[in-house]
């Protein structure tokens, strides 16, 4: 039996499908690696270049220990943002840019540190790269990733939707089959919840444009309030095709079971 926890409604893909406007705010997608476990005993580790183009202002960089670093005495280790307007020939991003610098005594820095972390300026060229100074002295590992600045967004969506439906559960006395003191979850009679991933879509799109408007007027304002009421009438045909497992043994007890429709909860 799919739970709600390990079911994935949408993906960023079927985002993009709903609303071409996301691609261009998404170019990078989830953690797309210029580098992951990068080994930095070498004098120049390296890593591979990512095209930025539709992700400025938007994509986030972000540098983490993968594994515990050793720093040598008197050795260095620094890391470099380069970019590139034909993927070829790259240069430091700016002048006297540097996202990260380390010498003198014997350093640790332990698993799991974030190094640092920035979003790709406005005025980058199309692609970016790094340049890593270390030496063979120093020891362990890093990964260097872009990920697009909505997919966050997306977990937001999901807790939300999944409290209006168990609201609804509960107002259609679902909760009845529960022993919450045996550690049963609510959410979980619904045996396929991958039914909701339209009402998903709109609501994940609607939290997007909230966060991109500055007020209920402007064009992103206006599309955050269509997308809320587009996840508002899709939530009620969803709900309405859900398949319950009453004692979650993984076998269905109710088809297509439709609640009344007096009891509204909007999204």
């Amino acid at each position: 039996m799919a739970t709600w926890a390990n079911t994935t409604i949408a993906t960023i893909a079927d985002l993009v499908k709903i609303e071409s406007e996301i691609a261009n705010l998404t170019t990078t997608g989830d953690s797309t690696y210029f580098g992951t476990d990068i080994d930095i005993a070498t004098a120049t580790p390296l890593f591979t270049s990512v095209d930025v183009s539709d992700g400025k202002g938007i994509t986030e960089i972000i540098c983490v220990t993968t594994d515990s670093l050793g720093i040598a005495s008197g050795k260095t280790l620094s890391f470099t943002t380069q970019d590139s307007a034909d993927d070829v020939t790259f240069a430091n991003i700016s002048t006297g840019n540097l996202n990260y610098y380390k010498k003198g005594a014997p350093t640790i820095v332990v698993s799991g540190t974030e190094l640092f972390r920035y979003v790709v300026p406005t005025t980058a060229e199309d692609f970016l790269n790094f340049t890593c100074s270390s030496d063979a002295t120093n020891s362990g590992t890093v990964s260097i990733y872009a990920v697009a600045k909505w997919n966050d967004k997306y977990d937001v969506a999901k807790d939300l939707l999944k409290s209006i439906t168990e609201l609804r559960l509960i107002a259609d006395g679902k909760d009845k089959y529960i022993d919450y003191p045996n550690g049963d979850i609510l959410i979980d009679v619904i045996y396929n919840p991958e039914i909701f991933k339209y009402t998903m879509l709109f609501l994940w799109a609607s939290i997007i444009y909230e966060d991109l408007s500055n007020s209920e007027t402007d064009s992103y304002g206006i599309k955050q309030q269509l997308y809320k009421e587009k996840a508002d009438r899709e939530f009620e045909r969803e709900y309405s095709l859900k398949y319950i497992d009453e004692n979650q043994d993984g076998t269905v007890d109710e088809y297509k079971v439709r609640s009344s429709p007096k009891t509204m909860v909007s999204l």
